[in-house]
């Protein structure tokens, strides 16, 4: 009740100052030392945004970029987001996503120079809950103060960090593509006459689902096992793998689901491996499509938690389930067991 309160506060309060003429940015002004202070007019923005139209304020600035430049600038101007303000306030109310816009307020001031994170909430909100949607130039319409302030030298310290990480991830690539050169010209296997592994195996294969309850966290798991058959005859002449089959648990990333990795688990299972695909029910694609329409809060910290648990109640059930279930009894080998994880999934393995 308490929730439907509070979202109901924020649609009547969203309601409220859209249909309210409000202050908004006429100009965005920055500070470049040793050079002093710039400004440019939102109007001159938008003219150039909707009729591609460079005024006298604008030639200024335009004179120094590239005709690519400048037309990424007016795609850019002309992008209509569209996301609902429910979407917005939820995201921007969130523990992550407040952080988010207090460091983008660290760039974007208010006209007395204060971190614009308020300012830039309330716009987002109101811009997507006008008629026009969310814009660039709306958003400076919405924003509550005559100036927007861009703080100049937080920008390129921004461009920077950015710059360094896109370096170090340079220099990752490089170190394992010359690990990778070295190991390859040690290398005693001649790959072009092995199997070209993109191509479904000789197993057939076989799914069920299962519904896990874990009750000391009141937590249920779905859960797909996808099981190698060996009714193809073209196996018992092959050293292929026999049963019980390795088995490998694949861990969804945030906002996905159990169904994003059927291709995977069915082509593993084509070359004789078990696959149990388990759905994380906190982190979820329907519980992350919950959350953005309003009808829950962000997803739990406790996911971090959760996630890892998940994986080994799984495998403490298909242990039991194993000794008791026709379907499973003398198919999973639990001495190899593999795991595979997608973005959220990948990371905890990591841990």
């Amino acid at each position: 009740m308490k929730k439907f309160l509070r979202y109901l506060g924020l649609g009547v309060i969203s309601t409220f100052l859209t249909a309210t003429p409000g202050l908004g940015a006429e100009r965005i002004s920055f500070f470049y030392p040793p050079f002093g202070e710039f400004s440019l007019s939102v109007n001159s923005l938008e003219t150039f945004a909707k009729e591609g139209k460079i005024d006298d304020e604008l030639s200024f600035y335009a004179s120094r970029a590239t005709p690519q430049q400048l037309a990424q600038l007016r795609e850019l101007l002309q992008q209509r987001f569209n996301i609902s303000p429910t979407l917005v306030s939820q995201v921007t109310y969130s523990p992550i996503g407040e952080q988010v816009v207090q460091r983008l307020g660290e760039l974007l001031l208010t006209e007395a120079r204060n971190n614009g994170f308020y300012a830039i909430r309330a716009s987002l909100i109101l811009a997507a809950a006008d008629q026009q949607g969310l814009t660039v130039v709306n958003l400076l319409r919405k924003f509550p103060s005559d100036t927007m302030r861009v703080n100049f030298t937080e920008g390129l310290k921004i461009v920077d960090d950015l710059s360094q990480l896109l370096k170090k991830k340079d220099e990752v690539f490089a170190s394992l593509q010359k690990e990778a050169i070295a190991q390859a010209a040690t290398s005693t296997v001649d790959f072009s006459q092995q199997p070209d592994l993109r191509s479904p195996g000789k197993f057939l294969w076989q799914k069920k689902t299962f519904e896990l309850n874990d009750i000391s966290r009141s937590r249920r798991l779905p859960v797909d096992v996808y099981l190698p058959t060996t009714q193809n005859p073209e196996l018992t002449t092959q050293n292929s793998l026999t049963a019980p089959f390795p088995l490998i648990v694949i861990s969804h990333g945030l906002a996905s689901d159990r169904s994003t990795f059927v291709y995977l688990a069915e082509h593993l299972a084509s070359y004789g491996f078990a696959v149990a695909v388990l759905e994380h029910p906190g982190s979820n694609a329907e519980r992350i499509q919950q959350y953005f329409a309003g009808l829950a809060g962000p997803p739990d910290a406790t996911e971090f938690i959760n996630r890892p648990l998940d994986i080994k109640y799984l495998l403490n059930e298909l242990q039991r389930l194993e000794k008791s279930d026709p379907t499973l009894q003398g198919k999973l080998n639990f001495q190899q067991v593999g795991a595979i994880g997608q973005s959220f999934g990948g990371t905890l393995f990591w841990l």
